[in-house]
């Protein structure tokens, strides 16, 4: 099972990034999380009845809210960074950066080249940043929120 083709198990080496319309290509690290503002409800009389107000114990968790975001972490190329690429931005150009869509495809895998794996749609920039050190390869990194996430496999 060494050809990628075969493999079952997803890799970096063989996905490719695109956002909005533009192919970012392969990145060091695609990083997408949800959260569901999860919280333990306290002093509800218990599930069983009994009158338990002030319990230290939860009686059940109770998901509030959805919060999702997309962090990207690529190598810094001159001038085809993500900012000239028009997908993040320096100042004040934030104000006219659209949504943005982010698909995760599978470049040669057994799920079919350019199949999408995962698509984190009507995403916003909330965070890019730069990284520049002596002797290093320089980086960039950018952080998106996303309204939904869909699995395209």
């Amino acid at each position: 099972m060494a050809n990628k083709v075969y493999q079952n198990v997803v890799t970096g080496t063989v996905l490719n990034f695109v956002i909005g319309d533009i192919a970012v290509g392969l990145i060091q690290t695609g990083d997408g999380r949800r959260g569901f503002g999860t919280e333990a409800v306290h002093g509800m009389g218990g599930l069983s009845g009994s009158d338990e107000n002030g319990s230290f114990m939860p009686q059940e968790h109770v998901q509030l809210r959805y919060d999702g975001t997309f962090t990207i972490d690529k190598f810094y190329i001159r001038n085809n960074d993500l900012a000239k690429l028009g997908l993040a931005a320096l100042g004040s150009d934030i104000l006219s950066l659209g949504l943005l869509n982010v698909e995760v495809k599978d470049v040669a895998g057994n799920l079919g080249a350019g199949k999408v794996i995962r698509t984190y749609q009507n995403c916003t920039v909330s965070d890019y940043t730069e990284t520049f050190r002596s002797g290093a390869i320089a980086g960039e990194n950018a952080t998106l929120h996303y309204m939904s996430c869909v699995e395209s496999v």
